[in-house]
């Protein structure tokens, strides 16, 4: 029998992320998503702060803040990256070429990319060469464990690929404006790519699986240029750019899955504005304008399935990354007073990733 491994403190971070974090609305295409934040008004792209530049810092001044009656831990305040490893379709170097040109193989580069830039260091999978197997073995007999110390905190599997092109073609016509003049219109084919994937995630060691993701993404081009057009067509280039576009639209839903768990630790206040620092950098994938939701830790009601009372995190609000960064640390600005009066230190902070109007182009 395998034996049982204590995982570190990344993987704990990793399994506790998708266990607590539900599913996020997920974006569909630019213009259904351009038409629904029209229709429910501008308010819902942003939570009303304006990122802080770096060269305003000094106007801010350090203000009281209160303790929560929950601090954090010395382990709670540790956050280290998330070990991930990238299982790519094919492991065979004589199909690294191939794999590059095929949707599954924009996809895992597009991935690779993604979480590289929002807090994991990603394993190369040649240095657990097996894994890819004893996944697939896991899948299919719903249990299975590594032996030996892990390679990474999680493991992503990219499964169930397929792709497709569909043409229509739009014949040559007259139309005519209001003064009667008449134009002709040429004979124009349009090309749609879709391509769907889905995107298992497993915890290391003990390879449960504990999320999965569905990819789907499109793109589309219309052409004029007759017979020459079509035969001349990059359909290979419209395919991988629909799995790109299949990874974009599922970027917040896997980022708001796997966010970190950060902790308010000090305020500074300018006029209506204030700067909460908190214990989250670059290190841990956060950029300038990030959107960060606090959570107010409160004791829980009694609980004949715990051995205690338990706690609950109240959300209490929202703010925004300002340019102040280093790489376990960041500056939150919230423009909201009300918001701002009822944070203390040592309440959570996690990102919550929802792009809105000024995100789609």
């Amino acid at each position: 029998m395998p034996r049982p491994l204590t995982p570190s403190p990344a993987q704990t971070h990793a399994t506790r992320a998708i266990r607590a974090n539900r599913p996020t609305w997920r974006r569909p295409d630019r213009l259904a998503t351009l038409l629904l934040t029209l229709g429910l008004g501008l308010g819902l792209t942003g939570c009303g702060t304006a990122t802080v530049a770096e060269g305003d810092f000094g106007k801010y001044r350090p203000a009281a803040l209160a303790d929560s009656e929950f601090l954090p831990d010395a382990a709670a305040l540790r956050q280290p990256r998330i070990k991930a490893m990238l299982l790519e379709p094919e492991d065979s170097e004589d199909h690294a070429q191939a794999r590059r040109t095929r949707p599954d193989g924009r996809i895992v580069a597009t991935l690779n990319t993604l979480l590289g830039q929002r807090g994991f260091d990603l394993i190369d999978p040649r240095v657990a060469p097996h894994l890819r197997d004893q996944v697939r073995l896991a899948e299919a007999r719903g249990t299975a464990a590594l032996e030996g110390p892990p390679a990474a905190d999680v493991a992503l599997r990219l499964l169930g690929t397929s792709s497709r092109v569909i043409t229509s073609t739009t014949p040559a016509r007259d139309v005519k404006d209001q003064k009667g003049k008449v134009t002709r219109v040429p004979a124009s084919t349009t090309y749609q790519a879709t391509v769907q994937a889905t995107l298992h995630v497993h915890e290391v060691p003990s390879l449960k699986l504990l999320t999965s993701f569905g990819l789907s993404g499109s793109a589309s081009r219309t052409d004029s240029s007759g017979v020459i057009g079509m035969l001349l067509f990059d359909t290979d280039g419209l395919v991988k750019e629909a799995a790109t576009n299949a990874v974009d639209n599922s970027t917040d839903e896997l980022l708001n899955h796997f966010a970190f768990r950060g902790h308010i630790s000090a305020r500074r206040v300018h006029e209506k504005t204030s700067l909460f620092l908190i214990t989250l950098g670059t290190d841990h994938g956060l950029r300038p304008g990030d959107r960060m939701q606090v959570y107010s830790v409160r004791a829980g009601a009694d609980d004949l399935r715990r051995a205690g009372p338990g706690r609950d995190e109240v959300l209490i609000g929202e703010g925004r990354i300002s340019e102040i960064l280093t790489a376990d640390t960041a500056w939150m600005a919230v423009g909201d007073e009300k918001v701002a009066r009822r944070v203390l230190r040592g309440d959570v902070v996690r990102a919550r990733h929802k792009r809105g109007l000024a995100d789609l182009f």
